[in-house]
């Protein structure tokens, strides 16, 4: 009788065991799926990230060349990963930076901000330049044109705006307002 008990006992013991193993590793499998995507996801946004220099041009660029370049860089994939977010179209967003070269103290000077595109609230910008940034190369020669519009006119800050247009190129424009 005893040993009818025990080996029922056992049965049921090793049932318990195999069904909880068994399930506690199908949830571990479920787990490492949705890890799996969200690092997939990850993946996907960071071949999605633009940077408008390489590693080694911007280790060669001085001070203000590189804050130009950090802030086209976080515009630009700011519109990218709003537009990863929103049911909008990328061409109805614009980003616009300002940038203070006089005070690099100053951390709320240099800012960036994107909202959505109405034709009706244009600003009017005077003396107004532009160039277009597909890759890298028109990218830098962008940042230097920008940088040399504020020595030009003696400015010590400036607003940007860059607007994607149709062939997944950015389109950035400055001047006085």
């Amino acid at each position: 009788m005893k040993k009818k008990s025990f080996l029922k006992m056992f049965i049921v013991v090793t049932s318990i065991s195999f069904f909880t193993f068994i399930g506690c590793k199908k949830e571990n499998t479920s787990q490492s799926n949705e890890n799996l995507e969200e690092v997939s996801k990850k993946n996907e946004l960071n071949h999605k990230m633009v940077n408008i220099a390489s590693y080694d041009e911007y280790k060669n660029l001085n001070d203000n060349e590189k804050k130009v370049v950090d802030l086209i860089n976080s515009s630009i994939n700011g519109l990218i990963g709003l537009s990863l977010n929103s049911k909008g179209n990328l061409s109805d967003y614009v980003a616009t930076f300002h940038i203070n070269l006089s005070n690099s103290n100053n951390l709320i000077s240099d800012y960036v901000l994107i909202t959505k595109s109405n034709p009706k609230d244009n600003v009017r910008v005077v003396n107004s330049e532009s160039c277009t940034a597909c890759g890298m190369v028109s990218g830098i020669k962008c940042a230097k044109r920008i940088l040399q519009y504020i020595e030009e006119n003696g400015l010590s800050d400036l607003t940007v705006h860059i607007h994607v247009n149709g062939d997944g190129c950015y389109e950035i424009t400055w001047g006085i307002e």
